[in-house]
């Protein structure tokens, strides 16, 4: 029963005008998007690594993420302010919106204190990733600039930028010829 309904919702999705188009285009922005998160954990976690931050893996983690480039950030302050809230306001933007997502009468209040948080956690990061730029661009004002119109272009710039670092991002070995 269920595969004659699903063939039929095929049949008939795949005859609205423009649908195929709709279908190519989410499919290249979805192929797109895992693109450049692979980018931006393996950009982020080189630079982690390049400065001996304490779990770089976590940079794979959507909200661990933010603690790995607090961290980055805090190793160029030698503070340890950035790598706590980073964190705490993308955990607590995620954790309110789950909660509004309940049909209760605060799914508004909730909703917007979700809406709150994600935008102070918005702005930590970029607070953060400027100090990250600083320690790593010759020109780290442009960097911050194009990053915040474009955002797609962290992730590339993450990448490129972990080569700058003591080990860039790879693995380092003893040079064992003794040359």
């Amino acid at each position: 029963m269920s595969l004659i309904i699903t063939s039929l919702i095929r049949s008939l999705i795949w005859r609205i005008p423009g649908m195929r188009l709709i279908a190519t285009v989410g499919v290249v922005l979805a192929a797109a998007g895992i693109f450049l998160y692979i980018l931006y954990a393996l950009g982020l976690g080189g630079v982690a690594r390049g400065r001996h931050v304490r779990l770089p893996w976590l940079s794979w983690v959507p909200i661990g993420s933010l603690y790995v480039l607090g961290a980055c950030a805090d190793d160029q302050r030698g503070t340890h302010l950035y790598a706590a809230l980073c964190p705490a306001f993308g955990g607590g933007a995620l954790a309110l919106w789950v909660s509004a997502m309940a049909d209760t009468p605060a799914a508004p209040a909730l909703a917007a204190g979700a809406v709150g948080l994600a935008a102070a956690a918005v702005v930590f990061a970029y607070i953060a990733l400027s100090w990250v730029y600083r320690s790593l661009a010759r020109s780290p004002a442009v960097l911050l600039i194009l990053s915040i119109v474009f955002a797609f272009l962290i992730p590339i710039f993450l990448y490129v930028l972990r080569s700058r670092l003591p080990g860039g991002g790879r693995r380092i070995t003893a040079d064992v010829r003794g040359d």
